[in-house]
């Protein structure tokens, strides 16, 4: 009787290149997948916000030039910080060319001479392979 050698599954890495997609809010998002699948740069999107008077900022566009690391599996997630916008991102590249995930901003605007925080409460968005 033969013995087979048992193999760990081979994980595939996402594809690189430019991703588009929209978000639940129908605004765009991009980015891009850098060779081997392993980083993702030039996260762009547009986004509302707004605070619980109801003051907000809508088709805010944002772009964050920082890198996110892609695990093996595809999986990716990161806050980001800076200019009075706080930016949380999370989300999954397939092998496939597809990509999805959530994200939230909290942004500060100025009403009637006082600084007001806004959120996007969690967005879902869905982007591939352009």
């Amino acid at each position: 009787m033969a013995h087979r050698r048992r193999t760990s599954p081979r994980t595939s890495r996402p594809k690189s290149g430019h991703y588009a997609g929209t978000t639940t809010q129908d605004g765009p998002i991009s980015f891009d997948v850098g060779d081997g699948g392993t980083s993702l740069t030039c996260l762009t999107f547009k986004i509302d916000s707004w605070s619980p008077g109801q003051v907000g900022v809508t088709d805010e566009p944002i772009t964050i030039t920082g890198v996110f690391p892609i695990s093996p599996d595809g999986h990716f997630g990161q806050t980001v910080t800076g200019n009075g916008i706080r930016a949380g991102v999370d989300g999954t590249v397939t092998p496939a060319g597809t990509a999805s995930g959530k994200l939230l901003v909290a942004l500060v605007v100025v009403n009637g001479g006082n600084d007001v925080e806004c959120s996007s409460g969690e967005v879902r968005w869905q982007a591939r392979l352009t």
